[in-house]
């Protein structure tokens, strides 16, 4: 390991290592392939010999003819078509006797003659179009057209079939290796060496439950000599709560998760349940197919549990507008297209909603089949303008991870709440027969002071407080969805406005054409969702397997998660993701199995080193002839400094929590007046990211400097940028201050250890990583620029030392403590820390 440790003048800071080889190189590459468009002739032997449509056409088309000559039938220009073999080959109107293309016959092909026209009336695209056609991909289009103007469907929507290469590599441990293999092979590459096993350890540790390894863990690992060493390691890890938790994470965020509801009121909501449903289900390892059943129609299923009541929460964690001139008949239509949107994202990697105004411009997605495939979330006789915990339907739930006694006094308060109700029905009742001039608040008061409803609400009240004794949460009143009987109209919109509806044709339930081909619409939601994870949906599971293989290498085989349309480019291993397609259905949608494939193979293994030959031959890494390296989230990055420090609450579960933030930023960046952010307290002070309460108007600002999504819309992209802002938050946020404190802390008062092995364990507890003998030497070099400071300034001592809500031992030596602390705070900005590699 090279160490990456700079001692600075003045200030606890460090080095912020932030920007990796692999970021500067795509950079130079995106700016290096941008080619100019020329006119002049091609070597015809550059050309693929063989020209396939998906491969090298549709991506032609789609970027410069689909927008005017696409899918949209009502904005085609010239009334001509390039997305299908007919269209494509009919008689031009405004040209008799003329055709787009001609079969093997590039010369009487319009389209041809046009690309390669130097005319700029007649030349495409237009000479006043931003698209450009090189020479190479003019060749393309040319050739194409001579071997017979071949079309096919869209690899995305063509049912996966699985292949597997013959095994022509020692180097593979695993099926997908060959794959991998095969790719180095055709680019001219070779494998990288194995990572040693502590980067191993400490990639797979992060990917797998977003924490470092411990000291412990990395011995162990270390001495383990046996065959099955990384097996036991990776089982370990997938049997950790922490990897529910952590999975958890991306979920949340394509689910747009959050403790509000959004727009300018941005009251609160409690939804927080259905992220306890999250966390179980990744734990219990619960069937993706089922996952996903439970989630989209779970209140659907034959004598439903409340947990599977809860899970459809999914599909009502969209922003809710109960502000006072919101108009009910606009927002049911924005959550039922927010639905929509989620699903298509999620499950099809599709825009869909880029059809909600008219047909899409690049993929086979009409504006009908999206209005269609609404009717299935329009349904539930929803309150769209009402404040999430009263928006119905909704149900009331504790905790998942409440204890079983109090899930049973739980179902005895719902039981009493419900004879409660009655009750107080019937006591205004009896008291307006005795007194008919009592009406209105006066009845409903005098019915409270009832001894019957008395004795019920004492009864209930003393229930309550022995969850509350039990260390369990209050009740939440979580939107969920609930199928109402018969079918509510849907109508197509036109230009997608709620106010109008095309009421000359009720739309039937169905799913766009292009996905469910010869297969009969299903009639429902259920009906839908068992489809979407079906044999028959030819897209879910390689959108599934293609997030996974992004959350392990930093990108996709295919780089566009949220897009698998026309404009997504072509995957770079597309036997490859469609095997796993078919393996994880094959599996029973198993996740945990699909994670330990990847970590365990000899690609993931890799080193991440980047070598000059890798740099000018695969620069960002596509063909993964190198081990994945890109930074980890702001999630991870606040949850390995508080497991460093042993300040890590392991709860699971329960509602949201408010770790620190800037004072005063909900009332400047607030709608409402004098709203107050009041950090938790205690262990909640200190619990995952996950928990964090996530206000739409206000996102927590580590997570949105460290790029987490909005939550105001479905988000399936991890981005990852580089801004000095994530410098500060590293080195003047209070977390990372006190998670140094409290890691020097530690190691201070281990007696048992000299300087050599604080330092060393300071640096382990937060990296992972053993220190070599250079950065030993670095980091004491800096503990004694920072001792000799804080022993001259004991007040610049107190301030590092008196950051966050936890104490220090009064034992400890102020000046040194302040100097470790300074140490464990480099350690913390380091590349090391801040990496997966």
């Amino acid at each position: 390991m090279i160490a990456r440790l700079t001692i600075v003048s003045l200030g606890i800071t460090a080095v912020l290592c932030q920007t990796s080889c692999d970021q500067e190189a795509a950079a130079s590459e995106k700016a290096s392939s941008s080619e100019s468009p020329s006119t002049g002739a091609i070597s015809q032997n550059s050309l693929p010999e063989e020209i396939d449509f998906n491969i090298h056409v549709r991506p032609i088309l789609s970027d410069t003819c689909f927008h005017c000559h696409g899918p949209d039938s009502k904005n085609q220009k010239g009334d001509f078509a390039l997305h299908t073999f007919a269209d494509a080959t009919k008689e031009l109107v405004n040209a008799k006797g003329k055709y787009g293309i001609v079969p093997g016959k590039p010369e009487e092909s319009e389209i041809i003659a046009r690309v390669f026209s130097e005319d700029e009336e007649e030349i495409m695209p237009p000479a006043d179009s931003i698209h450009k056609l090189s020479s190479e991909q003019k060749e393309i289009l040319k050739r194409w057209v001579k071997q017979g103007a071949k079309y096919k469907k869209h690899w995305a929507f063509i049912p996966p079939e699985k292949q597997v290469p013959e095994k022509k590599s020692d180097w593979a441990k695993d099926e997908l290796d060959l794959f991998i293999a095969a790719k180095h092979k055709e680019h001219g590459l070779q494998h990288s060496p194995e990572a040693s096993p502590e980067v191993w350890l400490r990639r797979t540790t992060l990917s797998l439950t977003g924490l470092q390894p411990t000291p412990e863990e990395l011995k162990a690992f270390l001495q383990d000599k046996s065959p099955e060493a990384k097996e036991k390691v990776v089982d370990r890890l997938l049997n950790s709560p922490r990897y529910g938790e952590h999975m958890a994470v991306a979920w949340m965020e394509a689910a747009r998760y959050a403790d509000t509801d959004g727009y300018q009121n941005d009251h609160e909501r409690q939804n927080w349940p259905w992220r306890d449903y999250v966390i179980k289900a990744f734990n219990e390892n619960k069937g993706f197919d089922q996952f996903t059943i439970e989630q989209l129609a779970g209140d659907m299923l034959p004598n439903a549990t409340h947990e599977q009541i809860i899970a459809t929460a999914f599909n009502r964690n969209h922003r809710q507008n109960a502000e006072g001139g919101a108009l009910a008949e606009e927002f049911i239509i924005e959550n039922i297209l927010d639905r929509v949107d989620t699903v298509g994202t999620i499950y099809f990697g599709l825009t869909m909603s880029c059809a909600r105004c008219h047909d899409h411009k690049y993929d086979p997605l009409s504006q009908k089949e999206v209005f269609q495939f609404s009717s299935y979330f329009n349904n539930i006789n929803e309150a769209a303008t009402a404040r999430g915990t009263s928006a119905r339907p909704t149900t009331t739930s504790l905790s998942l991870y409440a204890s079983e006694e109090s899930q049973q006094i739980y179902k005895k308060v719902q039981t009493l709440n419900a004879e409660l109700n009655k009750v107080r029905g019937q006591q205004r009742g009896l008291l307006a027969k005795v007194d008919p001039k009592l009406k209105g608040k006066a009845l409903n008061d005098k019915a409270e002071n009832t001894q019957p409803v008395k004795e019920l609400k004492q009864q209930i009240n003393q229930l309550n407080n022995k969850i509350k004794a039990n260390g369990d949460a209050n009740y939440a009143s979580v939107m969920i969805m609930r199928e109402a009987e018969g079918i509510t109209p849907t109508y197509l919109l036109e230009r997608g406005q709620y106010t109008d509806p095309d009421k000359s044709e009720e739309l039937t339930r169905t799913v766009p054409a292009a996905l469910l081909g010869d297969e009969p619409a299903p009639k429902d939601r259920l009906e839908l969702a068992k489809w979407i994870v079906s044999d028959k949906n030819p897209i879910t599971a390689r959108v599934i397997v293609n997030r996974i293989w992004m959350h392990h290498f930093g990108t996709g085989i295919v780089s566009t998660p949220e897009d698998f349309g026309s404009q997504a480019p072509f995957p770079t291993h597309p036997k490859l993701l469609d095997y796993l397609a078919v393996e994880f259905r094959q599996s029973g949608w198993d996740m945990k199995a699909l994670h330990k494939r990847i970590v365990l193979s000899a690609t993931y293994g890799q080193s991440s080193k980047l070598t000059a030959e890798l740099l000018e031959k695969d620069s960002t890494n596509k063909w993964l002839a190198r081990g994945p390296r890109f930074r980890l989230s702001g999630y991870a990055l606040r949850d390995q400094a508080l497991h460093a420090a042993g300040l890590l609450t392991e709860k699971l579960g329960g509602p949201s929590v408010k770790p620190y933030q800037p004072d005063g930023l909900w009332n400047s960046m607030s709608h409402s007046p004098n709203i107050r952010y009041r950090p938790s307290t205690g262990d909640a002070l200190y619990r995952r990211s996950l928990y964090t309460y996530w206000k739409r108007a206000v996102n927590p600002p580590r997570q949105s400097i460290f790029d987490g999504s909005g939550r105001e819309i479905c988000s399936v992209t991890q981005n990852r940028t580089n801004t000095p802002l994530q410098a500060l938050v590293l080195m003047n946020d209070v977390t990372f201050l006190e998670a140094a404190k409290k890691v020097a802390e530690r190691s201070l008062l281990d007696t048992a250890t000299n300087h050599q092995q604080k330092l060393k364990s300071i640096y382990t507890h937060i990296t992972g990583y053993d220190a070599d003998q250079e950065e030993l030497n670095i980091l004491s070099d800096t503990f004694d620029y920072f001792n000799e400071l804080y022993t001259a300034d004991p007040e610049s001592a107190k301030s590092i030392l008196t950051q966050g809500a936890s104490q220090i031992s009064e034992s400890a030596d102020k000046a040194k403590l302040a100097a470790y602390t300074a140490v464990a705070h480099v350690v913390l900005n380091t590349d090391e820390s801040i990496n997966i590699e």
